[in-house]
């Protein structure tokens, strides 16, 4: 049995990616990532902008539409006969006034894309470098001091932060895993004055 792969990242994002070694490892991994009530992971993002609330839940409905380019992913807020739902809870942890927000992602489902979508398109604030669903806004001119809007090659800043896994150490706590973020990211906090190392509580363990 080779190992599978229970969740997939975006090429672009960084952090955990969970593998299982076995069918029933395989099993029980897989429906951590689907549907759920309460949160198990967190990604870590810097949006641009700042969001209107500094909590919430954010719910749309994505369609995958098939073509000769590739596919489209369209998201709306109300569903259609081929749309999934996407939910996601979401925390504004730190600013830096209205450039840009350091904000923790929750999901609840595990959609294509989802973050980045809910980012760009539900709280209006699009992750710092995705040119693919933010467009120039991922972009701005207006942290010219920190980077160079006109370098598209700026990675985007999407982190698989925390995972809390089906499985219990020996003092009855649930094992969990944190992945340290990128160098990149690193810089662009370290520049904000904001913390890289810090737990995050709502995923506990």
């Amino acid at each position: 049995y080779s190992p599978q792969i229970c969740n997939y990242l975006d090429r672009e994002t960084s952090g955990i990616v969970v593998l299982s070694r076995n069918k029933e490892a395989h099993r029980m991994l897989a429906r951590m990532f689907m549907r759920r009530v309460t949160p198990n992971n967190v990604y870590w993002g810097f949006v641009v902008g700042r969001p209107t609330a500094d909590y919430g839940r954010i719910r749309m409905h994505c369609e995958v539409r098939k073509g000769p380019g590739g596919n489209t992913i369209i998201a709306r807020p109300t569903p259609t006969e081929k749309s999934k739902v996407a939910i996601a809870e979401y925390v504004v942890n730190a600013n830096a006034g209205e450039y840009g927000s350091f904000v923790s992602f929750y999901p609840l489902t595990n959609r294509t894309h989802q973050m980045r979508i809910m980012a760009a398109h539900g709280l209006r604030t699009p992750l710092f470098g995705d040119a693919k669903f933010g467009g120039e806004s991922a972009f701005p001119q207006n942290l010219k001091t920190f980077w160079d809007p006109n370098d598209k090659g700026l990675k985007l800043h999407l982190h698989h932060r925390k995972i809390q896994l089906p499985y219990k150490n020996r003092d009855g706590t649930f094992v969990t895993v944190t992945a340290p973020m990128p160098k990149y990211m690193k810089e662009t906090f370290n520049k904000l004055g904001w913390p890289c190392e810090v737990d995050d509580p709502l995923v506990p363990g």
